[in-house]
Formats: C-alpha cells, sequence, structure tokens
C-alpha cells in the first residue's frame, strides 16, 4: 500500500513540476528536468519489483526473489544517483557557472555520482562467478561478500549525499538578499535534497548488522528494505520542490561572484 502512494505522489510531483515548466512565460527546460523525470522512470519499477515481492512472500519465499532483486538493484541505484545529478544540475541552472570554484565543485560531484553509479552496477553485475548464480543460488560457483559491499556503497552514498546538500550554502549565504529571503532559500534548498536523512538512516541499519546473514543476494532484513523505498521515493518527490517555489535566478546573485 505504501509503496502504491509513494508511486502516485512521485507521478503527482513531477507533474507539477512539467506543468509548472510549460504554464511559464518563458520555459525554460534543463538537464535538472530531464533527470528529474529520469529518476521517476527508475523508481516506478523499482517499486513496482518491491510490490510483487510482498505478492510473492519474500519472507517466506526468499528463493522466489533472487531474480526480482538482482533487478531492482538497477533500478534503486539508478534512481537516486539521477535524482543526485539533478540536484547539483539545478544549482547549476540557478547560479551559473561563473564562479571557477563552485563549477569545480559541480564537476566533482557530477563526477563522484557517475562513478558510484557505474561502479555499483559493475560490481552487482559481476558479484558472482558465474554471473546466472546471483539469481539462482543452485548454480555452482561464488559470490562475494554482500555484507561490506552494502556498507561501503551506502556509506560512500551517504557521503556523497552530505557534499551535494552542503554544496549551495555558501552561496546562498552570499546572496544579496535580507536575511528573511536567504533563509528561505536555504530552507528550499534543504528540502529539495531533505533525503540525506533518509541516506543517513539507511547506513545506521546496515551497521547495526549483517542485513543478509551471508553471501547470498537476497535480504531478508525487511527494515533495510524498509528504508531503502523511503530513501529512493522522497528523493524523487523532494527533487521537484523547487519548481513549485518561485526562485529567481536574479535574485541569487552572490556578492562574491
Amino acid at each position: 500500500m505504501l509503496n502504491i502512494v509513494f508511486i502516485v505522489l512521485m507521478t503527482l510531483s513531477t507533474i507539477v513540476r512539467i506543468a509548472s515548466k510549460s504554464i511559464a512565460e518563458h520555459p525554460q527546460w534543463w538537464w535538472d528536468d530531464h533527470f528529474a523525470i529520469l529518476s521517476l522512470l527508475s523508481e516506478v519499477p523499482y517499486l513496482s519489483l518491491i510490490i510483487l515481492w510482498l505478492r510473492i512472500g519474500l519472507r517466506y519465499y526468499p528463493s522466489v526473489g533472487f531474480p526480482y532483486l538482482f533487478t531492482s538493484l538497477f533500478f534503486f541505484n539508478g534512481a537516486i544517483c539521477f535524482t543526485k545529478l539533478s540536484a547539483i544540475l539545478f544549482y547549476a541552472r540557478v547560479f551559473g557557472l561563473n564562479n571557477r570554484v563552485f563549477r569545480i565543485l559541480l564537476w566533482v560531484a557530477g563526477s563522484l555520482i557517475a562513478g558510484w553509479l557505474v561502479s555499483v552496477w559493475i560490481s552487482t553485475v559481476f558479484q558472482c562467478r558465474p554471473i546466472a548464480k546471483a539469481w539462482d543460488p543452485t548454480l555452482p560457483g561464488t559470490c562475494f561478500q554482500l555484507y561490506p559491499w552494502y556498507v561501503s556503497t551506502a556509506s560512500l552514498s551517504c557521503l556523497i549525499d552530505l557534499y551535494v546538500l552542503l554544496l549551495p550554502v555558501p552561496l546562498i549565504i552570499c546572496l544579496k538578499r535580507s536575511f528573511r529571503r536567504r533563509l528561505v532559500v536555504l530552507i528550499t534548498f534543504f528540502m529539495a535534497y531533505s533525503v540525506v536523512v533518509m541516506s543517513i538512516i539507511r547506513l545506521v541499519v546496515i551497521a547495526q548488522g549483517d542485513p543478509c546473514g551471508s553471501a547470498k543476494l537476497i535480504c531478508a532484513t525487511m527494515e533495510y528494505a524498509h528504508w531503502a523505498v523511503l530513501e529512493s521515493a522522497i528523493s524523487v518527490i523532494s527533487i521537484n520542490v523547487p519548481s513549485g517555489i518561485a526562485l529567481d535566478p536574479q535574485q541569487l546573485t552572490p556578492t562574491n561572484p
């Protein structure tokens, strides 16, 4: 039920984003909008696979869920990374790229996000020898230990989230606006990237113990899956928040460009 609610909310928030762009006097479509839409297209299949898990009873028939979990990892990791890319591209569109230091920091963020996503996708594909053992544990072969992989990938993702969250703060503080206006803008940006809270919680849940208990792909800890769903779904919804709030780029010029 919660997954269906999230699918509806994500779709509505994206529709509002598209509508706000379409009815504007001078529509300004950019890459942040495209990645926001792409994140929705990645998250809906992920939540749909979770719904299938629940219907087949993942807790009682874990082996049936291997193919679903293997596939869902690509959609989940894609969704959380596409929202990160949408966020930094939104920063670039709003603040511009005239500030050399800020431009470099944006490139660093984009490189970290893309590198993380590619490495996670590759490690997901080649986690077992043969590859098919990842979704068919009855095959002979070996797989790497998943718990250290979960911890390392979640830790890096959390650090990247914090980096992206704090990236625009110096520029917002230096805005040529009143303190109240700067505070509103700061809150707006934090709302747009509030997913960092869920990212931290997911990391804490993983750090409390081995969620899988073995080298298997299926993760029987439903609490971990619960926070993963919250993180990815809320990231898609929150990334659309700034589109519903009037932010004039001309009013977001720092005092020291």
